[in-house]
């Protein structure tokens, strides 16, 4: 219990404890009003961390006066201690609400809650308040059903000390990708967050497939590299527009997220105001489309009844009119009328009135399946023609495709190359910084190999392909947002025009490389590492050329949070720019630890499932940068942080 009723408080009951504070109901003893108390855990009172963040909370909090965000009213320091005070919310997290609720909501409600977080993100972004940790246990739904948010001002690593079990997703699958991997934070980093949540809201589930039972650090991880699950699948129905939306904020660069959640809220502004609207709107058009359609369907069936009974009526009537007819003749005139129009054996049996009846009701069957077909060939048409193809969210307003043109191709020029000696290398480290997968230590002996001295740049790209596949373009900076195959068709071509022996080959679906050809390739991991080395087997700098990080590469503490054109930083011994730092790069190999030695040492392993990347980047911190750091990712991976530089053999094997 809280030790002191802060004088004019009186503590009603606990709300919440967690390792790092605890809440209070109170009542304010004049006024009988209600609040909320918030203070460091008992245990830790002392803490002046927790304290000063408890601090900083309140701060935002009282520059935020809108009532979707939890209203603050003062921050008190008593007994070595702070306590926040302000509104309490009577209601529960967004997170238990959908344990009770999820298979109930509508989705009017849903959107209701999209517009109240995107108006409150809204709001706080143009007061320079940036949320950084949204996620459902951050939300509050009170008793009226309405949406609130809290948390604001919280410190960035606050999810690390979350215990949420039972089923329930950790709060780090709502962090931005930014955020977990570089601590950049930016108002797009609130999108991403905001993504997750709507997408759980609409769907069920979070937006990957991810193994609850591994840590959260790994569930993280797995989303990095998994795609978004089609709502299809799950089949949930999510609009085009807004699952496309959705697509662009989880984005893992967040310079191709939107802006801001103004922008956001004005893509929801543009499909006829919040679709809950859209949604009774298009749901009465149907309605009275299926008025109209029972209508004319039992005017068609009047109209069939109407034809029935006038042909019973016709066939009775003819009938009467044939019997009168007979009792009309007299009988000596009875032969010759059967001799001139042949007796009443002669003639068709009349039908009698029940056949005709059947054989009317046989034509309205048909009728009736002519039609069901009729609608069954448009519903096809319908789904498989005119929405077969999702389409890619766009700004575009009207109902016009917009093709991109090609452009044209840059003059072709060479690479700039540098030769790296024959020598041999000990790949890998023992020291305390290195990572599981950097050891035991391999001795490798490499031929000689020229390696470019820069990333591969757009420009450079472009002399092959019409096509800029990067995120951020500018001819001078490094290509990016390509896969292990999008590289091996651009060395095969870029040698067909410089003249050399093209590398690669497919056989199935497999690519083997003939390190005998002159042609452009990736290098090896060995390669890498050795020209990262400055080619010398003794070179035991941290990064590349330089034990200090800012000399040599661009990473999350300095890079702005962009990639930079290649060769602004200092050279290794070599002259080789950017292998720490920029962007991460593609290598031949097949990811497999040291400890598994599988073919050829210098080729690397025969086979695998993620091909290794090197160098670390501007998103990531300068840790990965380091020569001997490994990582990987599978081969059709794209992102705006992953690129190449090309080799080329000098010795051929």
């Amino acid at each position: 219990m809280l030790e002191t009723s802060l004088n004019s408080y009186q503590i009603i009951k606990t709300v919440h404890s967690s390792l790092r504070f605890s809440l209070y109901q109170a009542k304010q003893i004049e006024t009988g009003h209600i609040v909320l108390i918030k203070t460091p855990d008992t245990q830790r009172v002392n803490d002046a961390q927790l304290k000063q963040d408890l601090i900083n909370e309140a701060n935002t909090h009282l520059k935020l006066k809108l009532p979707q965000i939890r209203q603050v009213y003062e921050i008190r320091e008593e007994k070595g201690t702070a306590y926040l005070i302000g509104e309490y919310i009577e209601g529960m997290s967004l997170s238990a609400y959908l344990k009770i609720n999820s298979k109930l909501l509508s989705r009017e409600q849903i959107f209701s809650w999209l517009k109240e977080i995107l108006e409150a993100l809204s709001y706080a972004h143009k007061q320079d308040c940036v949320h950084l940790n949204l996620n459902p246990y951050n939300l509050i739904v009170d008793n009226s059903g309405d949406m609130h948010i809290i948390g604001f001002g919280k410190n960035r690593d606050a999810y690390k000390t979350a215990n949420e079990k039972n089923g329930t997703y950790h709060p780090l699958l709502y962090l931005a990708p930014e955020l977990f991997q570089a601590g950049i934070a930016l108002p797009q980093s609130d999108l991403f967050s905001f993504a997750v949540i709507a997408y759980q809201l609409l769907c069920g589930v979070v937006p990957w497939r991810i193994d609850l039972q591994l840590s959260p650090e790994k569930q993280k991880q797995q989303s990095l590299c998994r795609a978004v699950i089609m709502p299809e699948i799950l089949q949930k129905e999510v609009p085009d527009w807004l699952f496309a939306a959705l697509l662009q904020c989880l984005k893992l660069d967040p310079h191709q997220r939107l802006a801001n959640a103004e922008e956001l809220i004005k893509v929801f502004h543009e499909q006829e105001n919040w679709l809950p609207e859209e949604i009774d709107k298009v749901e009465k058009v149907e309605e009275v489309e299926e008025v109209e359609r029972v209508e004319k369907v039992e005017e068609v069936e009047n109209i069939e009844e109407v034809e029935i009974v006038e042909e019973i009526e016709s066939a009775e009537k003819i009938e009467k009119k044939e019997e009168t007819e007979k009792k009309k003749l007299p009988d000596s005139n009875l032969a010759s009328f059967n001799s001139e129009f042949g007796s009443p054996k002669s003639q068709p049996p009349k039908v009698p009135p029940y056949e005709v009846k059947e054989t009317i009701k046989l034509k309205k069957t048909f009728k009736v399946l002519i039609w069901l077909s009729l609608i069954i060939i448009l519903f096809i048409m319908i789904k498989y023609i005119a929405f077969g193809n999702r389409t890619e969210f766009t700004t575009v307003t009207d109902s016009t495709q917009v093709e991109i043109p090609e452009e044209p191709l840059t003059d072709n020029l060479p690479i700039a190359m540098v030769l790296v000696p024959a020598d041999t290398l000990v790949m890998g480290n023992i020291s305390p910084a290195a990572e599981d997968d950097e050891f035991p230590l391999l001795t490798i002996g490499i031929p000689a190999f020229y390696i470019s001295i820069r990333e591969i740049s757009q420009a450079e790209w472009m002399m092959v392909f019409p096509k800029n596949p990067a995120h951020s373009k500018d001819p001078e900076l490094p290509v990016e947002n390509v896969n292990f195959y999008d590289i091996i068709d651009f060395c095969n071509q870029k040698s067909v025009l410089d003249g050399f022996e093209p590398c690669y080959d497919y056989y199935d679906d497999e690519v083997v490389c003939n390190f005998s050809a002159n042609g452009y390739r990736l290098p090896t991991e060995a390669e890498w590492e050795f020209a990262a080395k400055s080619g010398k087997r003794n070179d035991f700098f941290v990064y590349s050329g330089s034990d200090k990080a800012d000399e040599v590469g661009w990473y999350n503490e300095n890079s702005a949070a962009q990639s930079h054109p290649s060769g602004q930083k200092k050279p290794n011994q070599l002259g080789i720019y950017d292998l720490s730092g920029n962007i991460f790069e593609w290598v031949w190999n097949w990811y497999a630890p040291y400890s598994i030695r599988n073919g050829d040492l210098y080729e690397g392993p025969d086979k695998g499932t993620d091909k290794v990347i090197r160098g670390g980047s501007w998103y990531h911190n300068a840790s990965e940068m380091r020569v001997t750091n490994r990582n990987f990712t599978k081969p059709y991976t794209k992102n705006g942080y992953l690129g190449f530089r090309v080799a080329r053999s000098y010795n051929p094997r």
